[in-house]
């Protein structure tokens, strides 16, 4: 492989990774817990968050990479991944989402 091929092939990946860090996807699937498995919508936030909301919008939580759990949101955060959710299936226009992210511990 030459020289140009590769820088093409890095390039590519770099693209690739810019794009699927600035998008918003929604879908469903299941989630596993230690005592169940249900059907649940899911919001990824580009690399900043994953986010899941219950079918009947009564549950809301978020991926917590430290603990490599969901930690369930306040009932105050609900609306705003049903925001996403939308955003995300374009039911509606591209608008500011203010969802709750987990932030690095600072450095002492």
């Amino acid at each position: 492989m030459n020289l140009a091929e590769k820088f093409r092939r890095i390039f590519e990946a770099y693209q690739v990774e810019t794009e699927y860090g600035r998008t918003l996807e929604a879908y469903q699937g299941e989630m596993e817990t230690e005592d169940r498995s249900r059907t649940v919508d899911f919001l990824r936030v580009g690399r900043v968050g994953l986010y899941y909301l219950t079918l009947d919008q009564r549950e809301a939580g978020m991926w917590d990479q430290d603990t490599r759990s969901w930690q369930q949101l306040p009932r105050d955060s609900i609306q705003s991944v049903v925001q996403g959710l939308k955003v995300a299936r374009k039911q509606l226009p591209p608008d500011l989402l203010t969802l709750p992210v987990k932030t690095p511990e600072a450095i002492q």
